[in-house]
């Protein structure tokens, strides 16, 4: 009889103290990988009515980090371009001293040693303004997989360079003001055969300027980054409104300046009138590097706001689901005591005979 209500009795008991044995095994088990992960969970059905939360905010820091790397990005890449324009800028005064030496009485010595220098400048232009940061041309704006200019023949033997130095040839018999305005022309021209940019830059100085790069940098929010190198304004008979043209055009026409005959007035009339060019190229060249300086304060202005925004969805994210590991150590230790107690009576239990339920 005794054996009979033992067996009754522990297999009755077992089924309650095996359950919840199962409920407090499981509940270590989920503490314990809380305690070792330091997260509420790592499944996201794990934070209940808070997964559509966290979801969003996991959305949310993705689009930011997102933002941050264009940042990143149009800074390293504004960073190589204000060096780049401040040597373009070098070339650009140095040819303002040249010009001021040869509006006075220039020897034939003189002359060669200014066409030999613009024409090396002319190769040092070229190099710059092809320049590329990742494989993607800086100054190429939205078309920058292609180069710039040209690439497979020098900048001074392109045939702008030819045409132009065609036109200088004629100085003698035709004038400064009318080698002035056919090379103004001729560097104006968007004609395939002529420019030496690629098809997609040879525009008008206002048409370029609308075809700077863009980046995201919020939901909606795009901003131009870098600028074309032959962005400006609308030609004039003075001007091609491009700074960077104008100063290709002003090169090309020193360097030819070497292989005319004519006198030292005609030519120092020639630098007068480059001259008065090449301030305005310095002037352009000055607004350009002002654009990229803009440009740099406005992206490290939204670099920081990003930085706090990305701030405070970490914070919002943290608290809904990394642990708190006071709270789980207490509530590991009580399931573990608990444990060891329903271990010690289950135990208890199989040595129990009929006089223990008397």
């Amino acid at each position: 009889m005794s054996g009979v209500i033992n067996q009754f009795g522990s297999a009755g008991a077992s089924i309650y103290l095996n359950r919840a044995l199962d409920t407090l095994t499981s509940q270590q088990t989920a503490l314990e990988a809380e305690a070792t992960s330091g997260v509420v969970t790592t499944s996201y059905s794990g934070f209940g009515s808070n997964t559509a939360t966290v979801l969003a905010l996991q959305g949310q820091a993705s689009q930011i980090d997102a933002w941050q790397g264009n940042i990143t990005t149009a800074q390293s890449t504004l960073s190589v371009t204000a060096t780049t324009l401040d040597s373009i800028a070098s070339i650009a005064s140095s040819l303002t001293t040249t010009l001021t030496e040869l509006t006075g009485t220039a020897s034939q010595s003189q002359i060669s040693l200014a066409a030999n220098s613009a024409r090396s400048e002319l190769n040092s232009l070229q190099s710059l303004l092809n320049t590329q940061v990742g494989g993607r041309s800086i100054l190429a704006g939205q078309d920058a997989t292609n180069t710039v200019v040209n690439a497979d023949s020098p900048l001074s033997e392109s045939a702008l360079a030819t045409n132009i130095a065609n036109a200088v040839a004629n100085l003698s018999t035709e004038g400064s003001a009318a080698v002035m305005s056919q090379t103004i022309a001729l560097a104006a021209d968007n004609n395939p055969d002529i420019s030496p940019f690629s098809s997609s830059l040879s525009l008008s100085g206002t048409s370029a300027s609308g075809l700077s790069s863009r980046i995201a940098l919020g939901q909606g929010a795009m901003t131009n980054v870098g600028v074309v190198a032959t962005a400006g304004t609308g030609a004039t008979s003075s001007s091609t409104g491009s700074p960077i043209r104008d100063l290709m055009r002003n090169l090309m026409v020193v360097a030819s300046l070497g292989s005319t005959d004519a006198g030292s007035d005609t030519v120092s009339s020639l630098a007068q009138g480059l001259l008065q060019s090449s301030s305005g190229v310095v002037t352009g060249l000055g607004a350009m590097q002002g654009q990229v300086g803009l440009m740099q304060d406005d992206l490290s202005t939204r670099a920081t706001a990003l930085t706090q925004m990305s701030t405070s969805l970490t914070t919002q994210y943290s608290a809904l689901t990394n642990a708190d590991l006071a709270s789980v150590a207490t509530a590991l230790s009580q399931t573990q005591t608990q444990l060891q107690a329903s271990y010690s009576l289950i135990a208890d239990m199989k040595g129990m005979t009929l006089a223990n339920y008397i």
